[in-house]
């Protein structure tokens, strides 16, 4: 990924030039360098805390890995209009950020999953640095990963082992935590939902409950964590591979007074 794929031309504060997910193709067949975007609101330029939401100002992070297996970031403020210069990272080849599964924003900083499940990259955009730090110890037959917020806003994991088991870890400092609360996903869907499928985690939300969307072949279903109820049918419809949560909001420019 080059430096004038990530800011040339794009100005997020404009609709008309609004990219959300952009493909840089790479130099060999049957790869795929993808661009991720997080929404990151502080309350103004001077402010240290990217994660506070007062006021008008906000932050796009732009990370994406390209084919030799570097990872790229930079960082946008609507108080200046401007891109930050790009932060990188050499990693292994094929550990490339994942275009398909959310990231999280933890403090300062974002946390993107890799697709071999075991690397996690870090982007600390108060310093405008990356590092890449390794997933909770996992076995081969892993049926789904992703990043979530743990609860009480740490960096939390989930994952999906012995074909339907669903798995939760909590990071405290430099270690994972397995948490106790295993839940066997064939006791919450209807029977023969999941039966021989992988990367069935495709979407996390924390609005106040948690919850983790699980792919089916009867279309994605909720799971709250924390509860013992059956999870709801969010769609029914097949072949989604992708959910992102969102909270709308609009450009105050381009807003109306008026009722």
């Amino acid at each position: 990924m080059q430096e004038h794929a990530m800011r040339e031309g794009w100005r997020p504060v404009h609709v008309e030039e609004y990219v959300a997910h952009e493909r840089v193709k790479p130099g060999r067949p049957g790869c795929h360098a993808y661009v991720r975007v997080k929404l990151a609101k502080w309350a103004d330029s001077n402010s240290d805390h990217l994660d506070c939401h007062g006021g008008d100002a906000f932050g796009v992070a732009l990370v994406g890995t390209d084919v030799a297996g570097t990872t790229h970031a930079a960082l946008y403020s609507s108080a200046t209009d401007a891109w930050s210069g790009p932060a990188s990272i050499d990693h292994h080849p094929d550990a490339f950020v994942q275009a398909r599964r959310p990231s999280v924003l933890v403090g300062n900083a974002l946390y993107f999953l890799c697709d071999n499940n075991t690397s996690i990259v870090e982007f600390d955009m108060a310093t405008m640095t990356l590092s890449v730090i390794p997933s909770p110890p996992l076995p081969e037959d892993v049926h789904g990963a992703l990043l979530m917020t743990a609860e009480g806003g740490g960096l939390g994991f989930a994952a999906v082992l012995e074909r339907s088991n669903l798995h939760l870890w909590s990071k405290s400092m430099d270690q994972w935590e397995h948490l106790e609360d295993v839940r066997d996903l064939k006791t919450l869907l209807p029977r023969g939902s999941i039966s021989m499928m992988n990367n069935v985690l495709i979407g996390f939300a924390d609005g106040g409950v948690r919850v983790v969307v699980v792919r089916s072949y009867h279309g994605p279903f909720i799971v709250e964590l924390g509860s013992t109820g059956p999870a709801r049918v969010a769609l029914r419809r097949s072949g989604i591979y992708a959910v992102f949560p969102y909270t709308s909001f609009c450009t105050p420019a381009a807003a109306t007074t008026t009722e």
